[in-house]
């Protein structure tokens, strides 16, 4: 799918390896977890979930101020796509609130209320950028 963004010369060779591991990380992590737990032994999901995503988390959040404008990878609103200045404000602040977002998800493993840490954290780094992006949107269209 990168190869298809018109926008893919643009995008650093960093970038693109990062893109390109995620998945098979996740893949081997979730396969690790399932082949301990079917074998017997205690997998601890609740512990290593929450250390492995707010890892990736820190790793994507790390990248995203330096990623170019993609139509396959990053923020993908029109705000953001129409304006490259939008684009790297967003991804400044994305890439901010997604490494601290991952830091509370690792903190969050060793608590007994994970799923109370979980949903907010999702929100903030969601919603974050993208109220921020048109926030940007509507003053420079003023």
């Amino acid at each position: 799918m990168l190869k298809v963004d018109p926008k893919y010369d643009v995008m650093g060779n960093k970038v693109k390896a990062v893109i390109l591991w995620i998945i098979p990380a996740v893949c081997i992590f979730c396969s690790s977890i399932t082949l301990v737990t079917g074998l017997g032994y205690d997998g601890n999901v609740g512990f290593f979930a929450p250390l492995f995503v707010g890892f990736i988390f820190i790793v994507i959040g790390n990248y995203l101020p330096k990623m170019k404008q993609s139509y396959i990878v990053g923020i993908k609103i029109p705000w953001t796509l129409s304006d490259e200045d939008n684009w790297n404000k967003t991804h400044r602040l994305a890439g901010f609130l997604w490494v601290i977002s991952g830091i509370v998800l690792m903190a969050a493993a060793f608590i007994k209320v994970k799923g109370f840490v979980l949903i907010p954290v999702l929100i903030v780094m969601t919603l974050g950028p993208v109220c921020y992006s048109y926030f940007l949107y509507k003053n420079k269209s003023k």
